[in-house]
C-alpha cells in the first residue's frame, strides 16, 4: 500500500524525464554513461535535481547509475525516448516533437493533464455540484477538454495527445481487431464506420487489411485535424480514392432528455 500511496512520484519524475529528454540525451553517450554534471550543462538545471531523480528512478530500474552520478540508458529507459528534440521551447517546436507517435508522449501526458486531474477526483466526488467534471476543476471551470485544447497555445498539447493515442494503437496486435470478425465475408463497397475513432488508428489496421470495404472515422475535429496528417503520411491513397472519409462529428455528446 505504501508503494501504491506513492506512486505518483514515479510519475512525477518520468513526466520530468521525458519532458527535458534525459534518455536522448544519454543515448548520446557511451555505454560508460554520462555525469549529471554533462547533463546539466545540456538542460540547464540543477545537477543535484538531476541525480536525486534519476537516482530515484534508478532504484526503479529505470535508468542504470554506474558510478556516483553518472547514469546511462537501459531497457527501460530507453524506451523513453523520442526521434526529435525541440531546439526551443516554442509552442511550435513543441508540437512538432510530437508529430510522430512515441511512448514518452504517453508518458508526459500522464504526468501532466492525467494526474493533475486525478488529484481532484476525490474532491469532486464529494462535491460534484460545483464542477461538471475532475478535470474542470484542474484547469478549465467551463471547457470541456477538448475546447480547453483548441484555446490558444494549447496547440502542443493536441499533438501530444495524438502521439501518444497514435502509440497505444501500435502496441495492440493487429490480430486483435482482425480476427474480430470475419472482414473478408463483407461485401465490396460496404461501409465500416468507427465511431470516435480518433485519428483512425484502428481503421487503418482495417484498411490495409481489407482495402475492398469503405471507411468512415468520426471524431471531433480536434482528432480529425491530425487523422488527416495521419493518413496522409501512412495511406495517402485511402484518402484520394475515398476509400477512407474523416468526418468531424461530436458523436458522446450528454443529453439529460435520451
Amino acid at each position: 500500500m505504501k508503494e501504491c500511496s506513492t506512486a505518483m512520484y514515479t510519475t512525477a519524475t518520468l513526466g520530468f524525464v521525458v519532458d527535458v529528454d534525459i534518455s536522448n540525451f544519454l543515448d548520446r553517450t557511451g555505454p560508460e554513461g554520462l555525469h549529471v554534471n554533462s547533463l546539466a550543462e545540456y538542460t540547464g538545471l540543477d545537477p543535484s535535481h538531476l541525480g536525486r531523480i534519476l537516482r530515484f528512478l534508478a532504484t526503479r530500474h529505470i535508468f542504470k547509475e554506474c558510478s556516483p552520478n553518472v547514469f546511462k540508458n537501459n531497457r527501460l529507459s530507453s524506451v523513453l525516448r523520442d526521434s526529435k528534440l525541440p531546439v526551443s521551447n516554442s509552442e511550435t517546436q513543441r508540437t512538432d516533437k510530437y508529430s510522430s507517435p512515441s511512448f514518452s508522449s504517453f508518458v508526459s501526458f500522464c504526468a501532466d493533464e492525467s494526474m493533475k486531474v486525478s488529484c481532484h477526483l476525490s474532491d469532486f466526488i464529494k462535491n460534484p455540484k460545483e464542477h461538471v467534471s475532475p478535470f474542470n476543476r484542474a484547469f478549465s471551470p467551463c471547457a470541456t477538454t477538448w475546447e480547453w485544447f483548441k484555446q490558444p497555445g494549447n496547440g502542443w498539447r493536441v499533438a501530444r495527445f495524438g502521439s501518444a493515442m497514435e502509440n497505444l494503437s501500435d502496441s495492440i496486435p493487429a490480430e486483435t481487431l482482425l480476427n474480430a470478425i470475419d472482414w473478408k465475408s463483407l461485401e465490396s463497397d460496404e461501409f465500416v464506420v468507427d465511431v470516435g475513432g480518433g485519428v483512425g488508428s484502428a481503421a487503418l489496421m482495417l484498411y490495409k487489411h481489407s482495402p475492398h470495404l469503405n471507411y468512415v472515422v468520426q471524431d471531433l475535429d480536434v482528432q480529425i485535424s491530425a487523422g488527416t496528417k495521419f493518413w496522409e503520411r501512412n495511406a495517402l491513397q485511402g484518402l484520394q480514392t475515398g476509400r477512407v472519409r474523416l468526418q468531424s462529428k461530436g458523436c458522446l455528446l450528454f443529453s439529460s432528455d435520451a
